[in-house]
């Protein structure tokens, strides 16, 4: 019998089957009175949505003993009929939930033990199993063969398990399953297409179901018979599901050969079908020229849509992200979410061949490569997108700098992105790369972008330098610590930020406050900047702004504009600031009355000064014999013409006091025999540099009517005393030398005293006396020391000033702490020099003057 003969003999068989199935169905209908229609119900409120519960598990059908391939046929919960193919020893199928009742169909030759059991799918996946025994049986003359044949089974094609895709529940994301294989050459699935079910060559019923298929992929089959020509040819018809003689067109010779054993293999190379991809094709099995068996097999070799990537920010406060920039956790999708698998495929134009549905759109996987190694790997850059995603693929799984993601199938979510995959960029580190996206079919064709997504990551935020704040003037007096006491005018100078290679800071967050203040340049209470002040700073007067106390620059603020904070906050720049003034007063003499004292008598001075903020630095007692601070009593003719200072308490630099007593001893003195109106005074200043002044007039009475008188000359420091004479009857007390504050210095150095009282007015209004203290505190005497020995009378006496022992410690002793004062730097020199002579009667002159 030929070829054309024996396909019409099967569809005849086919046809004989056929009808053997029809039936009368010409209705016979009784006309049935028309029902009163129903009254509408009201509408009931909708429900709210409840979660998702599970539908569907899988089953798996096991087949062992003398077969490996059968079909089974499953009656469903709700009584569908089903069927599951077990090829190489297993089959699966996804069915609803529920108990079902799967039944070994009937192979001559074979018993299946058991015949048929339940699989209980109501909770979980379930999985069953059948033996199967091969027995002796008869079949008749024709296809396949003719006499006795033992456990033939006819027409069975098995296509490679090992190039089978499979369902992978992927158990990190629930939403969603993918068919993975192992082998990259070639892959196969069936996808019930609806083909129509019909008979083998023996008689029995089957059911064709579509095989897809890609690369090459390997087959075995079992003709049914040995030492016989077997042949598997592809075919392809003209639209009918199984060919007939008259519709099988030319065919491909797949194997050819002698069998003489119970399989044969060949491979099916799919990429040589070229344009008939998607037509639905048929491997047909030949022994001996007779047709014992069908396969239909579909060709899907090209990959989906390319896919086109991009991403966004997820909503925490973790994630941002600013054109290419990225911190914290991002959202990968498409902006094509509308994929699909060949969308224009088709047959060529020129055959009526129907075009079945490709595999079908399945996900999209998105790769993350450094840009390092897109230099390293230029193929990358290949316009081949297939090949660009085997590129990916490969490199993914062996460089472990390139990330890849999850297939994610999942169209549409709540965040309305298409196919959209979470990455926390924290995991990549700071750095370029570029977002790829690969979508793939359900059969594994992978397709990648033409296009990358630019994606910059930067998590690391800000370092800054720690800002400065130091005391920006020694006005009225410096601090004894300009970078750790302030008081009026303060200099805070910003600390270098370095944001390296990352998007740069948010200069709207980059603030430094103190005290709750922030200090932004602009502030109204912010000071025009002096021309010589460093241009990265800002100078700021802190009196009436800021109340006396400890604080603690903060820099909490700063951040990139992504948001990412300093990672540099050790700063622990505290400073005290104090603009308030110390108390000082007379313990000693009494200041409730002037007292009156004989000329040469000790007088006991005691002065109790505090100051709780920055604490006292020290105290001076003068005395001065030019203003009472009342012109009632002024000295007509005053003989010092200046606060001459006998008495100073040690300096309190390093060492924190609230309050110190001073108590030295003066000795009284009196002129000409006169009656003297003397003003002893006391100045304290604090360690900030606040500084207060105190009276306590007193009247010194003579003891006689001598005067002591000197003469003496100097010039650069070197003090000569050439005559000096005292009352007859009387001995030398002293000769002291003096160096006379600068006047103009002086003069800063009130009128900053004067208005810190004024802006502190705010706090308590000051008197005209206060002001009247300083107004009339001339520029002082500064003890330079004693030039006499004790009881000596007359004499030559010299003195060496080192030019260093002065009130204002800045000059020459600190004045490298404020080398940025260059425009109102203090001399460093006295402005002149006196030489006062006591003898022990209490008489004094200072010879000629000052000079």
């Amino acid at each position: 019998m030929n070829r054309n003969l024996a396909l019409l003999a099967l569809t005849g068989i086919l046809t004989l089957a056929s009808c053997g199935q029809n039936k009368d169905t010409t209705p016979t209908t009784t006309p049935t009175t028309p029902t009163t229609p129903t009254t509408p119900t009201t509408p009931t409120t909708p429900t709210t949505p409840t979660t998702p519960t599970v539908t569907t598990h899988n089953l798996v059908v096991k087949l062992t003993g003398d077969l490996t391939n059968a079909s089974f046929n499953v009656v469903t919960p709700t009584g569908e009929s089903r069927t599951v193919e077990v090829i190489n020893g297993s089959g699966s199928i996804t069915l609803p939930v529920g108990k079902s009742v799967v039944k070994a169909t009937a192979i001559s030759g074979y018993t299946f033990e058991p015949s048929s059991q339940t699989a209980d799918l109501t909770t979980t996946d379930s999985t069953v199993t059948f033996k199967s025994t091969k027995t002796a049986t008869t079949t008749p003359g024709g296809v396949g063969g003719s006499g006795t044949q033992t456990g033939v089974v006819f027409g069975k094609f098995a296509p490679s398990a090992d190039q089978q895709l499979t369902l992978v529940t992927d158990t990190a994301n629930a939403d969603y399953n993918t068919y993975q294989t192992a082998s990259p050459a070639g892959a196969w699935r069936t996808y019930d297409q609806g083909v129509t079910n019909g008979s083998d060559a023996n008689g029995q019923a089957t059911t064709y179901t579509d095989l897809y298929v890609r690369g090459k992929v390997k087959f075995t089959v079992t003709p049914g018979t040995t030492g016989k020509r077997v042949e598997v040819l592809l075919a392809r018809t003209t639209g009918t599901d199984v060919p007939t003689v008259t519709e099988t067109q030319a065919a491909d010779v797949l194997f050819n050969d002698i069998v003489t054993g119970d399989t044969a293999t060949y491979t099916l190379d799919t990429t040589r079908l070229g344009e008939y991809e998607g037509v639905r094709e048929w491997m047909i099995l030949r022994v001996d020229g007779k047709v014992v068996s069908y396969q239909p097999v579909i060709a899907d070799n090209s990959g989906p849509t390319q896919p086109e990537p991009s991403f966004k920010g997820a909503p925490d406060n973790q994630s941002n992200t600013q054109g290419s920039w990225a911190r914290g956790n991002i959202w990968m999708y498409v902006t094509n979410p509308d994929i699909q698998d060949k969308p224009d495929q088709k047959a060529p134009s020129d055959v009526t061949f129907v075009t079945r549905h490709p595999a079908g759109f399945e996900g999209v996987r998105y790769y993350i490569v450094p840009l390092s190694e897109v230099t390293n790997h230029p193929e990358l850059q290949t316009s081949d997108l297939t090949q660009r995603a085997a590129m990916l693929r490969s490199l993914s799984a062996t460089n472990s700098k390139i990330t890849k993601t999850k297939f994610t199938t999942v169209k549409t979510i709540a965040h309305g992105l298409g196919f959209e995959s979470d990455i926390d960029t924290r995991s990549l580190g700071d750095g370029e790369y570029r977002i790829y996206a690969v979508s793939r079919d359900q059969i594994g064709n992978e397709t990648a972008s033409a296009i990358y997504k630019p994606l910059i990551v930067d998590n690391t935020g800000p370092t800054v330098t720690c800002s400065g704040l130091r005391d920006y003037s020694p006005l009225p007096f410096p601090s004894v610590d300009p970078t750790k006491y302030i008081s009026g005018v303060a200099q805070l100078t910003y600390g270098a930020v370095d944001d390296k290679s990352g998007i740069g800071v948010d200069a709207n967050t980059y603030t430094v406050s103190l005290a709750g203040i922030n200090a932004n340049a602009g502030a109204n209470y912010f000071l025009p900047k002096p021309a010589n002040a460093d241009a990265n700073s800002s100078v700021f007067d802190t009196r009436n702004l800021i109340p006396d106390g400890t604080y603690k620059l903060n820099y909490g603020t700063m951040t990139d504009k992504l948001g990412n904070p300093m990672t540099s906050n050790a700063c622990d720049t505290t400073v005290t600031i104090d603009n308030t003034a110390p108390t000082v007063g007379f313990n000693r003499p009494s200041m409730s009355a002037a007292q009156t004292f004989k000329s040469g008598e000790t007088v006991t001075t005691e002065t109790t000064s505090s100051d709780i903020t920055s604490g006292v630095y020290r105290t001076l007692l003068f005395w001065d014999d030019s203003n009472t601070m009342s012109s009632d009593n002024l000295t007509p003719h005053p003989i010092v013409n200046a606060p001459a200072e006998f008495a100073r308490s040690v300096d309190y630099k390093n060492e924190f006091m609230p309050s110190d007593t001073l108590n030295k001893g003066w000795i009284a003195l009196a002129k000409s025999g006169l009656n003297n109106n003397i003003v002893l005074k006391a100045l304290v200043i604090d360690r900030a540099g606040n500084a207060s002044i105190t009276v306590n007039p007193i009247k010194v009475i003579p003891t006689n009517g001598g005067a002591a008188s000197i003469e003496w000359i100097g010039k650069d420091g070197l003090l000569t005393v050439n005559k000096v004479t005292v009352n007859a009857g009387s001995m030398l007390q002293s000769v002291d030398a003096y160096g006379q504050f600068n006047k103009e210095d002086w003069n800063k150095i009130s009128g900053a005293a004067i208005d810190d009282i004024t802006r502190r007015a705010g706090k308590s209004t000051p008197s005209a006396s206060e002001i009247a203290k300083w107004v009339n505190f001339k520029a002082p005497l500064l003890s330079l020391g004693n030039m006499a020995t004790a009881n000596n009378t007359t004499g030559v006496f010299s003195y060496t000033d080192d030019g260093l022992n002065n009130l204002y410690w800045a000059r020459g002793i600190n004045s490298s702490t404020y080398s940025y004062l260059k425009d109102s730097a203090l001399n460093a020199k006295y402005d002149a020099y006196d030489i006062v002579v006591t003898d022990k009667s209490g008489d004094y002159d200072d010879g000629d003057g000052i000079k």
